[in-house]
């Protein structure tokens, strides 16, 4: 029984439907981060291709980058350390231990692409956890961009700048969330 309020809080996350504007600009700013491949084209002569079974490649990106990471990140951290905090001290609490997840990509794939990694993650912190209070703490919006942001990993891609490009966009456009509204300004009640 002890799992109990952890399957209620799960299904509450889940089953919530975020306000349509957090939800559009999630979108929106998402399918800018796709220019990168069309960029990444223009910049090396290489065509960005699609791995073959793309579409379940991309389901599963949705199911465990956007929800699931998505569920733990801002559904469950981020939520519990906004309570009595203002959201910049939320987000700067959350983004080391975000920072921290991406440690291995150090070992499979480098020191330089691993730091990249680590960056975007934790810099991505503060448009994601935006988005989770725009669309009324759901992680539905969060989910979607987050999945943008990984969609890499359905390409063939160069290897010589793609990394640092994607890394630059993954930076920055998703950071243009910021102009769709403020954050919540003050610090939120403890729970009871």
């Amino acid at each position: 029984m002890a799992f109990l309020p952890g399957f209620v809080a799960l299904f509450a996350l889940l089953s919530t439907v975020p306000n349509w504007f957090g939800a559009l600009v999630g979108t929106l700013v998402g399918a800018l981060i796709q220019l990168v491949y069309p960029l990444t084209g223009k910049l090396t002569g290489a065509t960005p291709t699609l791995l073959p079974g793309w579409g379940w490649v991309l389901l599963g990106i949705f199911a465990f980058h956007g929800v699931a990471e998505e569920l733990v990140w801002r559904g469950y951290a981020y939520r519990r350390l906004r309570e009595g905090r203002t959201f910049w001290r939320a987000v700067l609490l959350t983004m080391p231990l975000i920072a921290a997840t991406h440690i291995p990509i150090v070992i499979g794939s480098g020191p330089a692409v691993g730091a990249a990694a680590m960056v975007v993650a934790a810099v991505t912190s503060i448009p994601l956890a935006h988005l989770f209070e725009m669309g009324r703490d759901t992680i539905w919006a969060p989910a979607v961009l987050h999945t943008a942001i990984d969609t890499f990993k359905l390409f063939t891609l160069p290897d010589a700048v793609f990394p640092l490009l994607l890394a630059g966009v993954s930076v920055v456009v998703p950071l243009l969330v910021l102009l769709a509204g403020r954050p919540g300004r003050s610090a939120r009640p403890a729970a009871a």
